[in-house]
């Protein structure tokens, strides 16, 4: 929901003496919430998910304010536990028990449906046939990680399905910038920086299909996530990235769209000259001096710019991260977006190197854009 971009700049950021004191005693890492509080409440989300990968939800639950209900699959092919299996472990709902569980959840009030990491073969066509019946009359669906065959019916349904549009009975203002990909933070993960990102928005009837053809292997404990390289090494940041886009795609697919948006956040701060505006016989030593001056500005302008004129008043929140830190900067600009604005010019303190910088649109405690 966040417009996430990076920025760069060359004065060292104090931290505060306490910022790191008890890190080594926190349940998690620090993470960036997305998406709470949402304006409209919670998204109302049904998870369907192998049970070794429903930490996904507490990580998604972290970052969206949602009420989410789960059906955990005894694995990635059977819904249920077989007994005979099972082994030394004990033995959970039968696969009767699970996908009764799994009916009755879909007759529910909901605004999206999360179906991951699972092979769809082991659903029943009515409840394939429900649940897309259920898509074509307005609910959500989001797909990540599906271990279905090139033929199985819910790949061959998904493969026939239109990208949305501006004019599809549930087409969105403004497509394609208002793609889940737009303003995304680079992520570390492999395939992200050839040109695509691995998310497809599709429609059905007058529901929104998001569709996650993540490249390489499918995940052993994340239903929602692409598998890292190497899991001990990724950098949280990247990680909140990455949760990013989930976070995005299911209020996509859920119809969350804010009234007003972030298009761009563009560094307004002075550059020095340009490198064409020199003099080629100037020393690179009074070149360096007309330049360092400009990137060691402990506190540098920035211009929010919206897709549309703004449609209410709202307030902006702006956070920094950078690689290597659980410490986040947030400023709350008191200064309001006022209706019918087109940007929005801000101050932000900025420490050296490469930095990620989110911003987000308030109405009053709740966040739109």
């Amino acid at each position: 929901m966040a417009f996430s971009g990076a920025a760069h700049a060359g004065m060292a950021l104090g931290r505060h003496k306490d910022a790191k004191k008890n890190l080594k005693d926190a349940p998690v890492a620090a993470v960036t919430k997305w998406a709470i509080p949402l304006e409209g409440g919670p998204v109302r989300v049904l998870a369907v998910a192998p049970r070794f990968t429903l930490p996904d939800v507490a990580e998604l639950g972290q970052r969206l304010e949602m009420h989410c209900e789960t059906v955990a699959f005894w694995d990635a092919g059977h819904p249920g536990c077989d007994p005979a299996a099972a082994g030394k472990y004990p033995c959970g709902p039968t696969a009767e028990e699970t996908l009764n569980r799994l009916r009755e959840l879909l007759r529910g009030d909901l605004e999206v449906v999360l179906l991951g990491n699972i092979d769809t073969a082991a659903l029943p066509e009515d409840i394939v046939s429900d649940l897309m019946d259920r898509v074509s009359k307005g609910l959500g669906l989001v797909v990540a990680n599906l271990r279905d065959l090139p033929d199985s019916p819910l790949r061959t349904m998904l493969d026939v399905l239109e990208p949305i549009r501006e004019d599809s009975p549930a087409g969105t203002r403004a497509l394609p910038d208002t793609s889940p990909a737009r303003g995304m933070g680079e992520t570390g993960l492999p395939g992200w920086n050839e040109g695509t990102v691995p998310v497809r928005m599709l429609v059905h009837g007058e529901g929104r299909v998001a569709v996650f053809d993540y490249p390489g292997d499918i995940p052993a404990n994340h239903f929602l996530l692409q598998a890292p390289l190497d899991p001990l090494d990724i950098d949280p940041v990247f990680t909140d990235n990455a949760w990013a886009l989930v976070v995005r795609a299911v209020c996509a697919a859920a119809k969350r769209e804010p009234s007003s948006r972030i298009a761009a956040i563009q560094d307004a701060g002075p550059k020095g000259p340009a490198d064409e505006e020199i003099p080629p016989d100037f020393p690179d030593e009074y070149v360096k001096a007309m330049k360092d001056p400009m990137a060691a500005a402990p506190v540098r302008p920035f211009a929010l710019q919206l897709l549309s004129p703004a449609a209410d008043r709202y307030h902006v929140v702006v956070q920094t991260r950078h690689l290597g830190s659980d410490t986040r900067m947030v400023y709350n600009d008191k200064a309001p977006v006022s209706e019918g604005d087109t940007g929005h010019p801000f101050d932000m303190i900025i420490g050296p190197g490469v930095h990620f910088m989110d911003a987000w649109l308030f109405r009053g405690d709740k966040e739109i854009g």
